[in-house]
């Protein structure tokens, strides 16, 4: 159904899904015979599922671990991997499904049917404090050099914000901050700099709106201000809700499509790419026909030497000690940011894990983000 609706908005007419070739890579796509011209073609998508995403995914799923991921191009915006896991195999609702199978799908307590990549809405938790220094360093509030003293904790209000490791800093500028993924340092960075001006950032990085994508149920997430706080909490966003957020917590809910829109953005640097499903679409006889380019949906209005600060910060996470060393590869110099939260209702004290960031350091190609879900 996603696919039939993607190619319709392409050849502005009804067709039909014959099948999916390979891992989605191609569609064969059958219109009306209305108009021969366009009786058979085959969609290129821009999704590319490589062995190794299928294989880690399906591992996951074996292990009964919840999982979203999706992979990005940098400049290009073309979606590369997203996947899901629980799942099913999409050649099932191909021409359609019997009521009997699909009630077996709709009933599963897994949720093959949720779309964890698109429809979830998550807490970004740590993989958002790239957002946060970027726009303190941005907008003068704090300098590659300014110090920050961090204790175990801050305390706003009643309540203490521990640092992850519960053990005290003393004074960190924005690269170590970011390396070791310091609470401290971002609650009161955040609150510096003002959550108007970090939660903006996020807004033009795509937080709070759908991609664009030709996408049923996906999710907008959360980036709230004080008319929403005051309709769901009942008050203004404080100074505690900034620490929340700046540390990626409270009230903001991302997918994971989503946070490696973020990164894609973060490593682009100066503008947001408007993300692309589809690659080409060829007739019967190979010719291309239709090819998409790649186009900008924001402009960041970011400095270019901030940016390379927290680039060299989230390189550091993962190659000089910092909180992402086990995501460390032999052929390329990874960026990334690590994160964990409580997600869902409080009761069951759920977790979650987050993986994002983009690769290479020095030319950045491709932006990813993974997300697991805890039990």
């Amino acid at each position: 159904q996603y696919l039939a609706e993607i190619v319709a908005l392409i050849f502005r007419h009804e067709g039909t899904v014959e099948r999916i070739v390979g891992d989605a890579v191609s569609v064969l796509f059958s219109a009306p015979v209305a108009q021969p011209d366009h009786a058979r073609r085959a969609v290129a998508l821009a999704l590319d599922i490589d062995r190794f995403a299928t294989a880690f995914a399906d591992d996951l799923q074996s292990r009964g671990i919840p999982f979203g991921h999706t992979r990005i191009g940098v400049h290009s915006g073309e979606v590369l991997v997203m996947a899901s896991r629980p799942s099913f195999d999409l050649n099932m609702f191909i021409p359609g499904i019997s009521e009997e199978k699909y009630a077996e799908l709709r009933e599963d307590p897994s949720r093959p049917l949720f779309g964890r990549a698109f429809q979830g809405g998550y807490p970004p938790a740590s993989a958002f404090k790239p957002v946060v220094a970027l726009a303190a360093l941005n907008n003068g509030t704090i300098t590659e050099f300014t110090a920050i003293n961090c204790p175990a904790y801050v305390e706003y209000g009643r309540h203490k914000l521990w640092n992850w490791s519960k053990s005290a800093y003393g004074p960190l500028r924005v690269v170590p901050a970011i390396k070791h993924s310091n609470n401290p340092w971002f609650a009161q960075v955040g609150n510096k700099v003002g959550w108007g001006e970090f939660l903006g950032l996020a807004r033009r990085l795509g937080f709070g709106s759908r991609t664009g994508l030709p996408l049923m149920g996906e999710t907008p997430g959360i980036v709230p201000n004080d008319e929403w706080m005051m309709e769901h909490e009942g008050r203004r966003i404080l100074n505690g809700d900034t620490a929340n957020m700046s540390i990626g917590q409270g009230s903001l809910l991302a997918s994971p499509l989503q946070v490696a829109q973020l990164m894609a953005g973060i490593a682009n640097g100066g503008a947001l790419p408007k993300l692309q499903l589809v690659r080409q679409v060829h007739d019967r006889r190979g010719r291309v026909i239709y090819a998409t380019a790649p186009e900008r949906r924001n402009w960041l209005g970011l400095n270019p030497d901030v940016v390379e600060v927290v680039h060299k910060g989230m390189y550091e996470v993962v190659n000089a000690g910092g909180t992402g060393g086990r995501g460390r590869i032999g052929y390329a110099k990874l960026c990334a940011k690590t994160g964990t939260a409580q997600w869902g209702a409080k009761a069951k004290a759920q977790r979650l894990a987050w993986f994002a960031g983009f690769m290479p350091y020095e030319t950045p190609r491709y932006a990813f983000a993974a997300l697991c879900e805890g039990s």
